[in-house]
């Protein structure tokens, strides 16, 4: 494998958190997923969260890492950061797991230069049975710091329900259920602004088994959750995500099948002023295509961005190719018509989405290239014209777990990839939308690195963070960096 570093690198005084796990989206108010570090000199130290000492030691040249979490025992797996304009973050992880079956959910907060205690998150009695299974993740943070995490969590049905945790800027407030009806309620995805919040999810109702409802938390309480998708010609609506500008303005996007077995991708927007949702729209529908993955991503400016990948039905060898699409909504109105982010013959993975506090967006995605999965971007400007299609890695190990986050107009792409070793390892490169910088050795420690996810703040400072096995246990623990271009 090749090796590189980028001896520009400034160190910045702060330091940031960063996760690796299902979809990255902008966080409410500009602050963009971002965050590595170089393998050489010029790296940041890794970041903590917790107060576990690690016995792991870096290779040569690296600083010593720090662990994220709090529990020096039990594995955890799928962390997730959101960071906000000024530099403050929220991480998540699930915790207690074996393999990808966990009982726990974990938060930590970062604020002026430091991050506090790890704290159980998942805390809930009654209803909650013991030991009872948690997934999907999610965290956001407003421009003020206050923030919230979001999960599914089981109950005593046993059925999933969706649980939030909000932090008031200074603690976490107990968990509460959101959903409020008899069928399983699972991906909640959450955003913030102006002191208020959002948190969306998949539930079934008695037409469907799979519609998408929302909540709003207005700044003291949270509304009921109901349907923000009300096409009954459609069978499923799933796979939801959101964001959020700095006014409480939020935009959601999800999956809608149709009659025809099509997926469209279909947003609905909520009034910051208001509190109220809007009428869901088609914002990408192909006759040749179904659409799949939705990522968001807001600007400070009110511009949002929300790229998919779509399974072309016209593609040659059994229908195996995927397109990225993306459509934008201008601050008023949404494009006529999805477009493009991507004209190669290749087949493509899930794409990520980031934008800055402009308006320019950034996304990337892996990619089939034959012999190996690798990495590639794309960047759109601030008046809403895409790129050209860029690679960002092209190493002959597969890449995965591809994730973005933007700020001051540098966008960073970070991924887990497999060495000669077959140890995965956080990779992660700078990239403006004209010229892609070198690839930087976030990490090289012992033990496998995956699970990666990448904020930044308004200022281009990104944080990146990561599960990695550390021997002698083989543990699973939560990592991070710091880094700027």
């Amino acid at each position: 494998m090749r090796s590189v570093r980028l001896a520009s690198l400034l160190v910045g005084a702060g330091l940031f958190l960063a996760a690796c796990g299902d979809n990255g989206t902008a966080d409410s108010d500009g602050g963009i997923d971002g965050g590595s570090a170089d393998g050489g000199d010029a790296r940041v130290p890794d970041a903590t969260i917790d107060a576990q000492p690690d016995s792991a030691t870096a290779d040569a040249g690296l600083p010593a890492p720090k662990l994220v979490d709090s529990d020096d025992v039990t594995a955890a797996i799928r962390p997730r950061i959101a960071v906000n304009a000024s530099g403050r973050a929220l991480a998540v992880w699930l915790a207690n797991c074996t393999g990808t079956n966990c009982t726990e959910v974990w938060g930590n907060s970062y604020v002026n230069g430091s991050w506090g205690t790890a704290t159980k998150l998942s805390t809930l009695t009654g209803n909650i049975r013991a030991s009872a299974g948690v997934e999907y993740p999610d965290v956001a943070i407003d421009s003020a710091g206050v923030g919230l995490a979001g999960w599914h969590q089981e109950d005593a049905t046993p059925r999933q329900r969706v649980v939030v945790a909000r932090w008031t800027g200074t603690a976490w407030v107990a968990p509460e259920l959101l959903d409020n009806n008899t069928a399983r309620a699972r991906r909640v995805r959450v955003a913030a602004g102006n002191g208020t919040a959002v948190a969306v999810w998949e539930q079934g109702d008695a037409a469907a088994s799979n519609r998408v409802f929302a909540a709003r938390f207005s700044g003291t309480t949270w509304s009921p959750g109901a349907r923000i998708e009300t096409n009954e010609v459609s069978t499923v609506a799933i796979s939801p995500d959101v964001g959020m500008d700095p006014q409480g303005n939020a935009t959601a996007a999800w999956v809608q099948t149709t009659r025809a077995g099509n997926n469209e991708m279909w947003a609905n927007r909520l009034d910051g002023t208001s509190g109220n949702w809007g009428t869901a729209v088609v914002i990408g529908t192909d006759p040749n295509g179904s659409a799949v993955s939705p990522s968001v991503a807001v600007s400070a400016n009110g511009t949002a961005i929300v790229v998919w990948n779509e399974f072309d039905t016209t593609s040659p060898v059994g229908g195996s190719r995927f397109n990225i699409k993306a459509n934008r909504w201008s601050g008023t109105a949404w494009g006529t018509a999805q477009v493009s982010v991507e004209n190669s013959t290749s087949r493509t993975n899930d794409p990520l989405a980031a934008i800055d506090a402009t308006g320019a967006g950034f996304a990337a995605w892996p990619i089939e290239m034959s012999p190996n999965v690798s990495t590639v971007a794309n960047t759109m400007s601030a008046s809403g014209t895409w790129g050209t299609l860029q690679p960002v890695e092209q190493f002959s190990e597969d890449t995965n777990n591809v994730h973005v986050g933007a700020g001051n107009g540098n966008a960073l792409v970070v991924w887990s990839q497999v060495t000669s070793s077959q140890n995965g390892h956080i990779k992660g490169t700078f990239f403006n939308g004209s010229a892609v910088g070198p690839v930087l050795a976030i990490e090289n420690q012992d033990g496998t690195a995956t699970d990666c996810d990448v904020g930044m703040d308004a200022q281009g400072l990104a944080h990146v963070i990561w599960i990695q096995n550390i021997g002698p246990s083989n543990r699973s623990d939560v990592f991070s960096a710091t880094i700027r271009p």
